[in-house]
């Protein structure tokens, strides 16, 4: 998979050797199904369970 990200929408791009926690989720409505990259418990909103991304 491969996803463009707006950085300029978003504040800019980051500096080299900075972080940023993110998650990527998904959820199908015709089979009730959620999947997510950083695995979350009640949501998909739940900052403290995100991943982190390097630049």
């Amino acid at each position: 998979m491969e996803i463009a990200i707006p950085w300029r929408e978003i504040g800019g791009r980051p500096a080299a050797g900075s972080s940023r926690r993110a998650n990527l989720c998904r959820q199908r409505r015709a089979v009730p199904e959620l999947s997510c990259w950083s695995t979350t418990v009640s949501g998909f909103i739940e900052p403290a369970r995100f991943g982190v991304w390097s630049f």
